[in-house]
């Protein structure tokens, strides 16, 4: 996982002072401990653990201890042996037992443990993906940080040479060089740009709190991109065999195949509740009486041991429609491979031409920068000797900085 943010790390460029911004490694980090998400993720898998245990201690052997003690009242009223006596009885009793039981046969019990390992790989699966997820939002959140400060440092530069623009106007307009139209064209772009510069200072903040969301308080500042990223075209470079792998490993598409096991196994176990249970039970018990219905008193221990066999044979229809209802997940998770297989699918072969294609809009909207750059020159140079007009400089000016904010934009989206 820190391989992949490295990654990420050598397009950053990172000033001397390390304590004056957070760094990736650092962002994400501190994701993995604060990420609700993913914490949620992993609290679910360490309860799923918890399955394989209880499943297999209906496998195992069982201990129980019963014990009680009371007072007997009697009252005998007639006795057809009349040598035993009538009259009132009263006697203390007591009684304890000791069990131990061991399952032979429940084949309900033996699929609910297997169900329980499916169960465990397949939270894992959706662990993983999670962890995979976290390293994908923090690095996008972080990211949206430098694109919402290159936005507003592109506001601001564009607000600086408008306002020379506009300074330069009115000087040209009370010398009688410029009319009062080109003036309110010039006044009205600055004002529509000083907009965005305010706007573009709202959208750091907010860049800011969606990565504190991610990763708690701890950043307060992040490093810049750097001037040159190298563009790497993916290897191998066909989205047909990036489809093969991602059917192969994806993460999600495992947990999907991994709840049709679970699924399986649980309509299987819902009918193995038509099936007889083989246990061994042992007792050994005392029981201590006072007294009796022949009149004296008794302190019997008993031993036994037997297999005891028990058989479902009616329960009011209960696992007959149990199995009906795991028979529908069944299917409903067949359904839910499916979608996820198609949606995998789809997605890696965007994934990969969406690098494909933001390396060759990097690449143009680096070339068109340069030469809207040439442009707006060639442009300021016109207007000064009256070739062109004020609307047309503005103009240039206004496709150069909405370039730059492109091509800002277009790193972005190909890291």
């Amino acid at each position: 996982m820190r391989k992949i943010i490295g990654i990420a790390m050598v397009f950053l460029s990172l000033p001397g002072n390390l304590n004056a911004a957070q760094d990736l490694i650092e962002a994400y980090e501190a994701a993995r401990i604060y990420d609700p998400t993913h914490n949620a993720a992993r609290f679910d898998y360490e309860a799923t653990l918890e399955q394989l245990p209880q499943a297999s201690a209906d496998l195992l052997p069982s201990l129980s201890f019963d014990a009680r003690t009371g007072k007997v009242n009697q009252d005998i009223k007639d006795r057809d042996q009349p040598i035993f006596g009538v009259g009132d009885a009263r006697f203390r009793s007591s009684a304890w037992n000791f069990q131990a039981r061991q399952p032979v046969f429940r084949w309900a019990s033996w699929v609910q443990r297997g169900q329980a390992k499916t169960a465990i790989r397949q939270s894992y699966a959706e662990l993983t993906a999670a962890e995979q997820d976290l390293i994908l939002r923090t690095v996008a959140a972080y990211l949206n940080i430098l694109a919402a400060d290159d936005r507003f440092s592109l506001s601001q530069a564009e607000l600086t040479a408008l306002g020379r623009q506009l300074d330069l106007v009115k000087a040209q307009r009370r010398g009688g060089l410029a009319s009062i139209t080109d003036e309110y064209e010039a006044q009205a772009r600055y004002s529509f740009v000083q907009a965005d510069v305010i706007e573009a200072e709202y959208a750091i903040e907010d860049a800011y709190q969606a990565l504190r969301e991610v990763a708690g308080d701890i950043v307060y500042d992040a490093y810049s991109l750097k001037e040159v990223i190298p563009l790497i075209t993916p290897d191998p470079a066909s989205a047909d065999d990036w489809a093969e792998s991602a059917l192969e490993q994806n993460l999600l598409l495992i947990a999907r195949e991994e709840a049709v096991v679970v699924a399986e196994a649980e309509v299987a176990r819902q009918r193995a509740e038509h099936y007889p249970s083989f246990d061994l039970v042992g007792n050994y018990g005392n029981e201590d009486r006072g007294g009796s219905v022949t009149g004296g008193g008794s302190d019997v221990d008993t031993a036994d041991f037997s297999l005891q066999v028990s058989v479902p044979l009616y329960s009011g229809g209960v696992v007959n429609s149990r199995t009906r209802e795991a028979q529908m997940n069944y299917r409903r998770a067949l359904e839910e491979q499916r979608f996820q297989y198609g949606a995998v699918n789809r997605q890696t072969r965007a994934a990969y031409n969406g690098v494909v294609s933001a390396i060759s809009r990097v690449e143009a909207l680096q070339a068109s920068t340069t030469a809207q750059e040439s442009a707006l020159e060639g442009r300021r140079t016109g207007y000064r000797s009256g070739v062109n007009t004020l609307l047309d400089v503005l103009a240039s000016e206004s496709i150069l900085y909405s370039t730059r904010r492109d091509y800002a934009e277009a790193r972005y989206q190909y890291l």
